[in-house]
């Protein structure tokens, strides 16, 4: 369907892999997130960005074509499918956006990033070459990854549709496991169709979903350990699929926004396709 007839192609999907895993999500009452925090304190730890209990923010903008083909790919919950989007942590520009490229095969859960200054965000997003000081790091691969984003974008012609902001508390397994389990909560939407000049965590006019449902993911590498078996079957969990960016489509869309088109006088990005050092063709 894209891309030349399949999503990912072998040479997207072969290095600068982070990670490959499984993901299974959960919607929870509140009562219900408090007590399983409670129940798998003992075999979890906070991760870097929060201590225990402690929440932090986070918010991506999402990218898809006028037809909104990697909506309706998720939607439909195809077996291969991706997510294009530009994530934030905070709005410090000092800190770094990054440029996600998140992928499904077969329900194996593949994530390529690449971290950029926030400055060049617009320079990016106008197709102009990004200089070796843009990026966070000199690893060779997230230059790669970066220009792979660019690829997606320019061969679908996708333009910023959505923002997705939401408060996420994670944990990962305090015995070595490659497991890492998130509640997610308050999640909020915003139509950002045809131009960001910046990943938005602030601002007016956000939408909540989910309300007052907490997203449960648990994830994983290869199989998950017993004490996440116990989990699941002690509180009768459900697994199902809450991807964000669809939801947050379907609100817009039902709230009368045209998500597939940005409003008269808005600039539309345009991002032309590139090759590994940045130079375009």
């Amino acid at each position: 369907m894209l891309l030349g007839g399949t999503h990912l192609s072998k040479q997207a999907l072969a290095g600068g892999v982070i990670s490959q895993r499984f993901e299974m999500k959960y919607r929870l009452t509140a009562y219900q997130a408090e007590v399983i925090r409670q129940y798998i304190a003992p075999y979890v730890e906070p991760d870097s960005k929060a201590k225990f209990g402690h929440r932090y923010q986070l918010s991506s903008v999402y990218l898809d074509d006028d037809k909104l083909s990697l909506f309706w790919a998720s939607n439909l919950g195809e077996n291969k499918r991706f997510k294009l989007r530009i994530r934030t942590y905070t709005e410090d520009g000092s800190e770094p956006n990054f440029f996600e490229i998140k992928s499904r095969l077969n329900g194996i859960v593949m994530k390529k990033r690449a971290m950029v200054r926030k400055e060049w965000l617009t320079p990016f997003l106008e197709g102009r070459p990004l200089p070796p000081e843009a990026m966070v790091t000199d690893d060779p691969s997230q230059l790669e990854n970066l220009e792979l984003f660019r690829a997606y974008v320019s061969r679908l012609n996708a333009t910023p549709k959505v923002h997705v902001r939401y408060w996420r508390e994670a944990y990962n397994s305090r015995f070595g496991d490659p497991v890492r389990i998130t509640f997610d909560s308050d999640v909020a939407c915003l139509p950002s169709v045809g131009w960001v000049d910046y990943v938005h965590l602030n601002g007016r006019g956000w939408r909540r979903l989910f309300e007052p449902y907490v997203i449960l993911e648990i994830k994983f590498t290869d199989t998950f350990p017993s004490w996440v078996q116990d989990l699941i079957y002690r509180f009768d969990l459900l697994r199902d699929s809450y991807a964000k960016y669809v939801y947050s489509v379907r609100l817009l869309k039902n709230e009368g926004y045209d998500i597939k088109r940005p409003a008269a006088g808005i600039r539309q990005t345009v991002i032309r396709g590139g090759n590994g050092n940045g130079r375009h063709g």
